[in-house]
C-alpha cells in the first residue's frame, strides 16, 4: 500500500482502507465488521494484532498514533475516528 504524501482524505476513503487493513490481519469477513465491532472480542485481535493494525493505519495515512489514542481504540468505529482525527488535525481530510 503506498501513498501520496500529503493526500487528502474522505471519510469513505478512510473506512474502506481501514477495512482492508483489518481483514488483511485477521480472519474476519469484510461484512461483518461495523463501527460498533469489539476488537477483541468480534474481531479476534490480540495485542500484537492490534498494533499491527496501528502501524499499518499509521504508514498508509501517513500519521502518527500516539499511545494514549491507540489505548483508546476498543472498537472498529474508534479506529476511524482516530484516524480522521489524526488527518483532520493535519488539514488532510475532506468536510
Amino acid at each position: 500500500m503506498s501513498t501520496e504524501y500529503n493526500k487528502v482524505y474522505n471519510k469513505d476513503e478512510i473506512r474502506e482502507t481501514l477495512l482492508d487493513i483489518v481483514t488483511s490481519h485477521t480472519k474476519v469477513e469484510r461484512t461483518t465488521i461495523n463501527d460498533k465491532s469489539d476488537i477483541i472480542d468480534d474481531l479476534k485481535m490480540d495485542s500484537l494484532d492490534t498494533i499491527m493494525v496501528i502501524m499499518t493505519a499509521e504508514e498508509e495515512f501517513e500519521v502518527f498514533i500516539d499511545e494514549s489514542s491507540a489505548e483508546k481504540v476498543q472498537t472498529f468505529g474508534d479506529l476511524v475516528d482516530t484516524v480522521i482525527d489524526k488527518l483532520d488535525m493535519a488539514d488532510r481530510l475532506t468536510k
